[in-house]
């Protein structure tokens, strides 16, 4: 498992991207690892696919309410 906190700004972070991600606490969000991609619905580009990966950072990004 790969975590990441609210001040860091990626797209497991961000409230565009539309991976597999489950807040661990308030503050931490975990997905399977940095390397999962999934769509941005900000529509950021990646040259991978679905789209970007979790630890990806782009200046499209918005933090996810559900973390506080």
């Amino acid at each position: 498992m790969w975590t990441a906190d609210k001040s860091h700004k990626c797209c497991a972070t961000c409230v565009n991207w539309a991976g597999d991600r489950k807040l661990r606490n308030p503050t931490t969000v975990e997905t399977d690892s940095p390397s999962v991609s999934a769509k941005c619905y900000a529509g950021s580009f990646s040259t991978r696919r679905p789209g970007p990966s979790a630890c990806n950072n782009c200046d499209k990004y918005s933090k996810w309410p559900a973390l506080k």
